[in-house]
């Protein structure tokens, strides 16, 4: 397959858009058309690809590059479009991806062009199967600033530092008046932080959970800093499992 660029910029962080023409993806689709007719006289043509971003929350997008597919399908028959993933999550709570009119669009052109259609949704199947549970070592309050400081940082859970990215997080030991607080973790780095939030109060020995972290979670995990990597608790058909045991220190320093 031939992955084609169909230079548009979307997705939640200009990290994330992966189908722009300034991107180091794919091909502009002449010279992904080009391309797969040059390498049909030496391997099997199977079709086009494209993964236009990710996090994108709207359809438009998908409706203008599967035009651009369109368009190639009508200079050169392929038996297999592949249109990548980027459906969103609302991680934030509000108006979720609107999966019927996108499959609506989705269905029109297979129909219309008689393809095999390939779609990889992982973020959008398993971002809300996970929660990162932290443990709060104390809050203080500097200036105007309420900090609830836990033992959970970026190496753990990376996506906030990275992109900016916003994930609701609760209290599960919830009591009291609800109140801003900066939660951040313990990692020498200023971006080690997961945002403000409200939260009913917070207090040393808390337990909160920050939501949807399923995907790009423990996948992006590190030992930076020497920390251990967390442990992975799964729940199995209602049974509680320890899918993965927490680190040493002396693992973090010589992983097995």
């Amino acid at each position: 397959m031939v992955r084609v660029n169909p230079g548009l910029e979307v997705g939640g962080h200009r990290s994330l858009a992966t189908g722009a023409r300034w991107s180091k993806f794919g091909l502009p689709p002449r010279r992904a058309l080009t391309l797969l007719r040059e390498l049909k006289g030496s391997l099997e043509a199977v079709g086009f690809h494209m993964h236009i971003g990710s996090q994108i929350m709207d359809v438009k997008p998908y409706d203008l590059a599967l035009s651009i597919m369109a368009r190639l399908l009508r200079e050169e028959r392929v038996p297999v479009i592949d249109i990548g993933g980027g459906l969103g999550v609302p991680y934030e709570g509000g108006r979720p991806f609107p999966l019927k009119e996108f499959s609506s669009i989705v269905c029109a052109f297979a129909e219309s062009t008689g393809v095999i259609l390939f779609l990889e949704t992982g973020r959008f199947i398993v971002a809300n199967a996970g929660y990162l549970l932290t443990r709060v070592n104390y809050v203080k309050e500097v200036d105007s600033t309420t900090w609830a400081l836990v033992d959970a940082g970026m190496n753990d859970f990376l996506r906030v530092a990275l992109y900016g990215a916003k994930h609701r997080i609760i209290n599960l030991d919830e009591r009291g008046r609800t109140r801003k607080y900066r939660v951040a973790g313990p990692v020498c780095e200023t971006a080690d932080e997961f945002g403000e939030h409200e939260l009913p109060e917070v207090k040393e020995g808390d337990y909160l959970a920050i939501l949807d972290v399923g995907a790009y979670g423990f996948s992006m995990a590190s030992r930076y800093n020497l920390r251990p990597l967390p442990a992975v608790v799964g729940v199995i058909n209602g049974q509680v499992r320890l899918l993965r045991r927490r680190e040493t220190f002396k693992e973090a320093i010589f992983p097995p």
